[in-house]
């Protein structure tokens, strides 16, 4: 017997069965001062080809040529991939941080 394995985009739900063009994308958070090298809190979401183009992380030439072309910040990249993968505290922490970062600028 034999066995298939089908690749679920975390963002589309489109679906494959090979690994070619599907990317990992992690939002890390460490602390630097770690003095018991605890491992980092992270999130991770495996997207295809067209969803890591739609985000702005690997865009096709023509979509970069486009004069609509506006890609996302930073912070918009990492509410994306926090609220596809859900995880509530370390949302909170990049969200509380992420505030007050904007609260210094003004």
């Amino acid at each position: 017997m034999s066995k298939k394995t089908i690749y679920t985009c975390d963002r589309c739900g489109a679906d494959q069965e090979t690994r070619n063009q599907f990317w990992a994308l992690r939002v890390q958070v460490k602390h630097f001062d770690n003095p018991l090298d605890w491992d980092p809190a992270y999130s991770e979401m495996e997207v295809c080809r067209s969803c890591l183009e739609h985000l702005g992380i690997h865009p096709s030439p023509a979509t970069k040529a486009s004069p609509d072309y506006n890609p996302p910040s930073t912070e918009e990249l990492i509410r994306e991939i926090l609220s596809r993968v859900g995880v509530q505290g370390l949302r909170r922490t990049f969200d509380d941080a992420i505030d007050a970062a904007m609260e210094g600028e003004k």
